[in-house]
């Protein structure tokens, strides 16, 4: 990434599947975090505010009881009503579904991933925070 440059639509930061073969990842389209679905060919959820590469971003992601909600920074960005409910096998870290071009061009650090979904407040009280591994629901 180059400081003040738009993160690109071919910035993925994973790829995962559910169990029916349905594909989804994470990705920035013109510095737009979206959630996209590569069946339906559409962003099931996207963020508000547009990322800058050459700096640092908190992603989280949660799907609790139908909501895919998305946020930026420890403040909620989007959510949408989603009926997948099925578990996700994350397939690629760093990439989206379409390979090599889809890398993600930066850098990753201290990657979470639950297995619980957590609230609003969790998220904005402890994005930018070091998170005790020992932590109910974090996984290992």
């Amino acid at each position: 990434f180059a400081a003040g440059a738009s993160v690109s639509k071919t910035d993925g930061l994973f790829y995962a599947q559910d169990e029916s073969g349905e594909g989804f990842d994470l990705n920035f389209h013109g510095g737009i975090g979206r959630v996209y679905s590569r069946d339906l060919r559409t962003d099931l959820v996207a963020t508000s505010t547009q990322v800058q590469a050459g700096e640092w971003h908190h992603v989280a992601l949660t799907r609790e009881a139908g909501i895919l909600s998305s946020y930026i920074d420890g403040t909620l960005e989007g959510s949408a009503t989603q009926t997948f409910t099925d578990a996700l096998d994350i397939q690629r870290l760093g990439g989206s579904f379409g390979g090599g071009t889809a890398d993600l061009e930066g850098a990753l650090d201290e990657v979470r991933i639950w297995d619980v979904a957590r609230s609003d407040a969790q998220i904005a009280a402890n994005y930018s925070e070091t998170v005790d591994p020992g932590t109910a629901g974090l996984m290992h």
